[in-house]
């Protein structure tokens, strides 16, 4: 996962924070991270299918987890912003279908271990396959509704999501910092990323203007850059004066996600050839003269492009537009404008309609898009609990009936596309049965409530709301099947 060879190389410019330095501020967090490190504590159970939690009718230790990751932000007065991964980007086909061979034979590795009876050595193979699913994030998005915590589905990566909302103010749904384990989130150009978040509080930040100043960390308590070959304190790599394209075009010719490195190039020799050329195509060019990279692929050049696009150009959710709609995470250039542009490996574009659905975790965030049938509380058949207040469907939409105003007013201008018909009657039939199940609440007995609703925002928690179900075929609202 990641850029190869990243990992060591930032190491000396990661410095420890406690987390309350985010004290009042929005920071955004990896779900799939955390999920990941939750779900490594019960991977046996996970491959066997001994669920004990479900026995027991007790949340997965996964969610767990990461609740109580959650609950220690929330103790240093971090506002956090949860963010899950979406749908499976065509760009990262080939990696996906390698990392899943390989879970495959250590799987099998690891139950013929567990069969012998070697129980530890099992349990250390099991938590190489551990693979986070959408069921799985939507357990933890359930939680999370019910907990009142902010969260959003991103359409493709969480990291170029999480890269996005670094870019917005806060009164826009912007975040300060990002928590994550995935070093792509430096090369997507966050500002400050965290690494290393542990239940106390303390962490490990790299704050990407001390990268690009050359001020490495050289504290008592820091990381110490190490030659693993002979042991002695390193120069740690230099990036004073880069820029990010050149840094992204680095972690391009050094292997990512999206394209394999040309065989001999390793993080230190990209580095040294974007610093000596200043950007990728200028590379590829000294790749097709110099005999050294005879034996690259014919079709690396163009895959190595396509990989910077999707650093630069995929496709976010913007939550604070009107309703909600898709974006890039930077503005195409005229080059890649056009209806003769094949952009697909960036990610298939979809309707509004879907893309609201996924970011705010009532459709499945691959095709056929199915919508989430699990509720958090039990609910008449053909309806749907909206627990908590602080989803981003209620505060980008409930809360602000001008951003149903907005969205009509474009549409009669004709300046919004045509699918944002369907999303507005989507939106408005939601906050009309919203208002009639409030006014059903003013004039219940206290007995009907668990807890009494908030006076600052409405009590999603005991209010039943109906939403039209999405299909997938047309974008459009459907009735609720009875």
């Amino acid at each position: 996962m990641g850029i190869n060879g990243l990992h060591p190389v930032i190491k000396p410019y990661l410095r420890p924070i406690q987390l309350s330095k985010f004290h009042g501020q929005r920071v955004g967090c990896d779900a799939f991270a955390w999920l990941h490190r939750g779900a490594c504590g019960c991977a046996t159970e996970l491959a066997t299918g001994h669920r004990w939690w479900e026995e027991r009718n007790m949340p997965p230790p996964y969610v767990e987890f990461c609740l109580r990751m959650l609950a220690m932000l929330k103790s240093n007065g971090v506002v956090p912003v949860v963010v899950f991964d979406g749908g499976s980007l065509p760009a990262k086909a080939g990696t996906q279908d390698a990392r899943r061979a390989r879970k495959r034979e250590v799987l099998a590795k690891a139950h013929a271990l567990l069969a012998e009876g070697n129980k530890q050595a099992a349990d250390s193979l099991f938590c190489q396959t551990v693979d986070v699913t959408a069921d799985m994030a939507h357990e933890l998005v359930l939680r999370l509704r019910k907990e009142s915590i902010e969260f959003l589905v991103a359409p493709y990566e969480a990291d170029s999501q999480l890269a996005f909302l670094t870019r917005k103010e806060a009164c826009a749904g912007g975040i300060a910092a990002v928590i994550t384990e995935d070093s792509d989130l430096v090369a997507y150009g966050c500002p400050n990323v965290i690494f290393k978040c542990q239940k106390g509080g303390m962490a490990l930040e790299l704050c990407l203007a001390d990268l690009f100043a050359g001020r490495a960390y050289d504290g008592a308590d820091g990381p110490a850059a190490v030659d693993p070959e002979g042991g002695k304190a390193a120069v740690p790599l230099s990036f004073r004066h880069f820029t990010l394209d050149m840094l992204q075009s680095v972690c391009v010719l050094a292997g990512c996600d999206f394209q394999a490195s040309v065989k001999g190039i390793g993080f230190k020799k990209a580095h040294g050839l974007i610093k000596k050329h200043r950007t990728l195509p200028r590379v590829l060019s000294v790749f097709r003269c110099d005999k050294k990279f005879s034996a690259m692929e014919r079709s690396y050049p163009e895959a190595a492009m396509r990989a910077l696009n999707n650093f630069r150009h995929a496709l976010v959710f913007d939550a604070s537009a009107a309703g909600g709609s898709l974006t890039r995470l930077t503005p195409l250039p005229a080059e890649l404008k056009g209806g003769d542009v094949d952009l697909d490996y960036l990610g298939p574009v979809i309707s509004t309609e879907i893309a609201c659905g996924i970011a705010y975790g009532r459709l499945q965030p691959r095709a056929p898009y199915h919508r989430f049938h699990a509720a958090p509380q039990p609910a008449p058949a053909g309806q749907a609990v909206l627990a908590g207040g602080a989803s981003w469907l209620s505060s980008a939409i409930c809360k602000d009936p001008s951003a149903m105003a907005g969205l009509r007013g474009k549409q009669a201008a004709g300046k919004a596309p045509v699918q944002t018909a369907g999303i507005a009657a989507f939106l408005q039939s939601g906050l009309q049965q919203q208002s009639r199940a409030q006014q059903a609440q003013q004039h219940a007995t206290p007995a009907q409530h668990d807890t009494p609703p908030s006076s600052s925002q409405p009590d999603y928690g005991s209010a039943r709301v109906t939403w039209p179900v999405m299909t997938a075929s047309t974008g459009t609202a459907a009735p609720e099947p009875a």
